[in-house]
């Protein structure tokens, strides 16, 4: 069986577009997971400051400082991201 170059061209096209959407879906995947570990975060901290606001002895975070803390780990999530590709 012989394979003409066109073939062979076909095949290496196939290739890579599969390649390129396996890579494209990991990648989202991956940022969807980040994006769901720093809501728990942030809606642990929140748990947390709430707690701490009802007993007198610990200080608590406000919502907007766990916001700024959730987003700042997300920003260097991603940036992590960009600095792989």
């Amino acid at each position: 069986m012989r394979f003409t170059i066109r073939d062979v061209m076909l095949l290496t096209a196939v290739l890579a577009l599969a390649l390129a959407w396996w890579l494209d879906h990991w990648r989202l995947g991956k940022a969807n997971y980040d994006l769901k570990e720093a809501y728990w975060d942030l809606k642990e901290t929140y748990m947390r400051a709430a707690i701490a606001r009802s007993d007198a002895s610990y200080q608590a975070l406000s919502y907007k400082q766990a916001l700024a803390k959730a987003e700042a780990k997300l920003k260097a999530s991603s940036q992590r991201g960009q600095d792989s590709n």
